[in-house]
C-alpha cells in the first residue's frame, strides 16, 4: 500500500456495513489474537463515543479508533486498530490526529450525566 497514491476516507462509520467494518476491524486486531469471542471488541460506551474509520476507497476498513468522555472534560482513546496490510503507512498517526482534533469539541466539555 502507498498512502500519497491512494484515496483514503476518514469518516465516523455511517452504513450498517461501514459499522460491520468496523467492529470486525477492531475484532480482529485486538480481540481475535487473544482469543476473545466475537462482541468483546464492544462495549456500554459506544453509543455515546467518537468513532472514526480509515477506508480505502473500496471501503476496506484500514485503521480505526474511539474516543469517549470518562468526566465532564475529559476524555479517552480507546479501541485503535490497524489492519495488518495497512500497518506501516502512518495510517494509526491519522487516527489517533483526528481523535485528538475531536476531543476538544463541544459534545466533549457538555455534561453528559
Amino acid at each position: 500500500m502507498d498512502p500519497t497514491k491512494e484515496l483514503l476516507i476518514l469518516q465516523s462509520p455511517r452504513s450498517p456495513s461501514e459499522w460491520d467494518a468496523y467492529f470486525d476491524l477492531r475484532w480482529r486486531i485486538l480481540r481475535q489474537p487473544w482469543g476473545q469471542p466475537r462482541g468483546s471488541e464492544r462495549d456500554s460506551e459506544d453509543d455515546s463515543a467518537f468513532h472514526l474509520l480509515l477506508m480505502d476507497a473500496a471501503g476496506k476498513a484500514l485503521a480505526c479508533g474511539r474516543l469517549h468522555l470518562t468526566a465532564p472534560g475529559e476524555a479517552q482513546l480507546r479501541y485503535m486498530a490497524v489492519d495488518e496490510r495497512a500497518r506501516g503507512c502512518g495510517y494509526g498517526g491519522r487516527i489517533l490526529e483526528a481523535l485528538e482534533a475531536e476531543a476538544p469539541r463541544p459534545w466533549c466539555s457538555q455534561d453528559r450525566a
